[in-house]
């Protein structure tokens, strides 16, 4: 009997083992979806760099009008 109770303890922890690998790859998987691509990221960067130049530009010109 002590046979038996081993080898279904074994059989459980590989399902539960099996369980744990499918929800790895599952978070993997909606981790990958959810990234941005690299142009996505370029593109961001781009507008934050031209976002920051006006910034630059508005606070030249106020300075400039002295405001």
């Amino acid at each position: 009997m002590g046979k038996a109770t081993n080898n279904s303890a074994l059989s459980a922890f590989d399902k539960m083992a099996e369980k744990v690998n499918l929800e790895e790859a599952r978070a993997a998987a909606y981790q990958e979806l959810d990234a941005d691509s690299v142009e996505d990221k370029f593109k961001k960067l781009e507008e934050e760099s031209r976002d920051s130049e006006v910034d630059e530009e508005l606070a030249a010109i106020k300075a400039k009008l002295g405001k």
